[in-house]
């Protein structure tokens, strides 16, 4: 483990969709941040969850010796965004869109993984596509949940630089688009973190009438929800 990497603490965003208990489906579950940092540890801290068949899973290697947690589906699916939005896996930028073909194929892909108990679907292409997949989440009334490793912006230039060989000014302008991504959630659809849950706003002082709340805020350690439409 580098300096500066903290393996299995990791921040929760979940999702705001409201579900009618009649078209109540299965919680999907996002996994994303640093290339070649903690993802694993994180999916590895994620029983009986399920990563996609395992033919299709990519195998392990000495960064990741018990394997990524990571389906060559999703991977695909992913890397098809990334070109229909004209980046790459390296650019902090997020992706808006995707062609019919590939909006097809993400389809094809959440079908396959809500037919199981807990899946969980693991990229760090999602720092650039989790936009477009969460729109199709929205459309369908899939709810879902986001974890990201709690990584620090030491250890992420350090992982980019040594072990996918960018050129430092590239990582750390990379690694600010994480951290950017992890305090600006809701412009991709979650609402909260335990870590960076906005504070609550002051109400104004009117007679007989009490101020509107649109968030709860649980105790320390468990996770904020808030209702959007």
């Amino acid at each position: 483990m580098m300096d500066g990497e903290c393996g299995y603490a990791f921040i929760i965003h979940h999702s705001s969709l409201i579900i009618e208990p009649q078209h109540k489906t299965t919680m999907l579950t996002f996994i994303t941040g640093c290339h070649a940092l903690s993802l694993p540890a994180l999916a590895a801290s994620q029983p009986g969850a399920y990563f996609g068949e395992q033919e299709h899973m990519l195998p392990a290697a000495p960064e990741a010796p018990t394997g990524y947690f990571q389906s060559v589906l999703v991977e695909r699916v992913n890397e098809a965004i990334l070109r229909d939005n004209r980046i790459a896996w390296n650019t902090p930028a997020t992706c808006c869109m995707a062609s019919q073909a590939t909006q097809l194929d993400l389809a094809a892909c959440l079908d396959a993984f809500l037919t199981h108990d807990k899946p969980v679907m693991v990229d760090p292409r999602f720092e650039q596509t989790l936009p477009v997949w969460l729109a199709e989440c929205r459309a369908r009334g899939i709810a879902f949940t986001i974890l990201r490793p709690d990584d620090t912006r030491a250890a992420m230039i350090g992982a980019l630089t040594a072990r996918r060989n960018l050129a430092l000014p590239l990582a750390a302008a990379l690694a600010d688009f994480y951290l950017q991504n992890k305090k600006s959630v809701g412009s991709v659809g979650s609402v909260g973190s335990v870590e960076s849950a906005p504070p609550a706003p002051t109400p104004m002082k009117t007679k007989n009438r009490k101020p509107k709340t649109s968030a709860r805020v649980n105790p320390p350690g468990q996770r904020i929800c808030m209702d959007c439409d």
